[in-house]
């Protein structure tokens, strides 16, 4: 046959107008060498902390604080560290401990910090751009809430629109990818770029429509692939290779959708070598599923395989912090069983969706503080934040106790639930305000608990606050509670006025005046302050 004829790009891309580019036999001698160790917890045979590793961290941490120079204390937050996967901190708790002067009496003492240390050596020693000022800057960015990672676009030599989860994914860069769903990157999010007019970047491939980090992942360990057996068993090929298949793995196990399909784009683009490449491969049209044997990795192929369902997906998913144990080992075992996902599988169109609890080392959603949400917000009980993978939007969890002031309540918007679109307006707020005028001063306690903690709502006078809401109406209807430092500020001020002129016509039509319509509008103004602020 004739020479093939190829063009090779850097950073995994790869265009051959070949059909078969590098031969099979050639293809399949290169396998992966990710082994189940890789993702597996070093101390797996022993028991689980009552309420997780995660918390178990923080308490061997606090523990150090006040008694580094035990041995016993560093060993148990060194240990605490590595089965979270937290190299830094190892790192750094092992020399702090040997600057104190601890000793490690006993050869398992001694063996583990010699394996923790080479450990964090072989860590420090894998390409990564998590260290670069420019993700720096962004990590900071993310961390004050000034942007979204999920609609930042990066740079990339070979493709035009990638978001930063994106290039981590097809780079195999391992190590930012698992910072950036740490601190709250959607998985499934599907980047899509303002589009401007071509400039010198036509040279660069568009990305398939569709894509999402784990496609991409998995597109980017193809190529490295198909390079490997085009090149030989070139260092910086196999790394990003490597990389690409644990990159594939570790999404996988967070809950990643494995159902996306590698489509190609429409117009010119479909012409470039890339996608002609693809076509000659047979790519195009396959799922991430079908996709999988074609990486070499049978770990990859097994567990797919492995989270095939719902039920296993929430059974085995990790947590969103990096450490790879699931969610009752890692950061719910603080929370109890069954709290990291909310299904969604009695809704519309999204029967078997799956919503997985926002990730606890991402800043927290409450807005309320600079912690992280594991810090802050996570073990509340009253409010869960949830995140749609697909949307990257959080949705918002508020639990209510039940008793004999709102159960009647309760009830009828439970059993109102499945046609609540063809109940008419009017009545849906005639059943809220019985409900509140109902119940009384302890319904509108109830109704501040299921809001916040900190909500004054509940020393209103149920009356008012029902009266109000019927000035309302329900022309674009709000409910007001004071705590809504979610909502951006020009709404948040708009839904004050409102609030405020609704409750002077409802002074007007009940006839109040004089000093009692001072107190009353007094007590029941609305401020765009949080409560917490004006105490």
């Amino acid at each position: 046959g004739k020479k093939s004829r190829r063009k090779k790009k850097k950073n995994g891309s790869i265009t051959s107008t070949q059909n078969g580019a590098g031969s099979a036999e050639l293809r399949d001698e290169i396998v992966s060498y990710a082994t189940e160790s890789s993702f597996a917890n070093p101390f797996e045979n022993e028991p689980t902390p009552k309420y997780g590793w995660a918390q178990e961290l923080r308490k061997a941490e606090s523990e150090l604080r006040h008694n580094s120079h035990s041995t016993v204390v560093v060993i148990r937050a060194a240990k605490a560290a590595r089965v979270m996967r937290q190299f830094d901190r190892l790192g750094h708790i092992i020399d702090e401990a040997e600057s104190a002067g601890v000793t490690f009496d006993g050869a398992d003492n001694q063996a583990l910090i010699r394996e923790w240390k080479d450990t964090c050596s072989s860590r420090n020693a894998l390409r990564t751009r998590v260290n670069e000022p420019q993700m720096q800057s962004l990590f900071r960015a993310a961390i004050k809430k000034d942007t979204s990672l999920d609609s930042t676009g990066v740079d990339h030599p070979s493709y035009s629109n990638f978001n930063v989860l994106d290039h981590a994914a097809f780079q195999g860069d391992v190590q930012l990818l698992e910072r950036l769903v740490g601190l709250g990157a959607a998985l499934d999010y599907t980047y899509e770029p303002h589009v401007t007019a071509r400039r010198n970047d036509s040279v660069k491939t568009k990305k398939s429509p569709g894509s999402t980090a784990l496609l991409l992942a998995v597109i980017g360990a193809m190529c490295c692939r198909i390079n490997l057996a085009l090149e030989g068993d070139g260092e910086d090929y196999r790394e990003m290779y490597e990389g690409g298949i644990e990159c594939a793995i570790a999404l996988v196990m967070m809950g990643a959708n494995v159902d996306v399909r590698l489509q190609q784009p429409t117009g010119r683009d479909a012409n470039l070598e890339t996608y002609v490449m693809m076509r000659c491969m047979k790519w195009v049209g396959k799922t991430v599923r079908e996709l999988a044997p074609e990486t070499g990795s049978e770990l990859l192929v097994q567990t797919i395989e492995l989270f095939n369902s719902a039920e296993e997906k929430i059974k085995r998913a990790n947590c969103r912090c990096g450490s790879r144990l699931p969610w009752k080992k890692c950061h719910s075992g603080t929370i109890g069983s069954g709290c990291h996902y909310k299904s969604r599988s009695g809704l519309e169109n999204e029967s078997g969706k799956i919503l997985w609890r926002y990730s606890p080392c991402a800043p927290c959603p409450c807005k309320n503080s600079k912690k992280i949400h594991f810090k802050c917000c996570w073990g509340e009980s009253f409010r869960d934040y949830f995140q749609d993978d697909e949307t990257a939007k959080l949705c918002v969890s508020t639990t209510t106790a039940i008793n004999e002031h709102n159960r009647e309540f309760v009830t009828q918007m439970y059993e109102a639930r499945s046609y609540m679109g063809a109940i008419n307006p009017d009545d849906i707020l005639k059943m809220k305000c019985d409900a509140i005028r109902k119940g009384g001063p302890s319904m509108l306690e109830e109704v501040s608990r299921s809001i916040h903690p900190k909500s004054k709502i509940g020393t209103w006078d149920p009356n008012v606050y029902a009266g109000v809401m019927e000035q309302l109406g329900n022309d674009d209807f709000f409910q007001w509670n004071d705590v809504h430092w979610n909502i951006p500020k020009p709404e948040l001020l708009k839904r004050v006025n409102e609030w405020n002129d609704a409750l002077e016509q409802y002074c007007d039509s009940e006839g109040i005046a004089g000093s009692e319509r001072g107190e009353v509008i007094k007590l029941h103004t609305a401020s765009p302050l949080a409560p917490y602020v004006l105490t």
